[in-house]
């Protein structure tokens, strides 16, 4: 597990994003709009946090998601 934290964290395209109040809010704020579950809707608070589209293998969290922004699978994106 350690040795996937390191490679993970020496990804140039890999970021770490703090989990502050604003972003919990908004979390919360688009599970309670779009019915998604808490975690769910945290990535996709991050996406639109951020202001980049999302991207899951998830199709209900995409099909939720893309009424508020872009949202892609892996194979999708452009």
């Amino acid at each position: 597990a350690k040795d996937a934290i390191i490679k993970l964290n020496a990804l140039s395209t890999m970021r770490i994003v703090p989990l502050d109040n604003d972003l919990i809010l908004l979390s919360m704020n688009i599970a309670a709009d779009l019915q998604l579950r808490a975690a769910d809707a945290t990535y996709v608070a991050v996406a639109q946090q951020l202001n980049i589209p999302l991207v899951s293998w998830d199709k209900e969290q995409l099909r939720k998601a893309s009424s508020i922004l872009a949202a892609y699978t892996p194979d999708t994106y452009p």
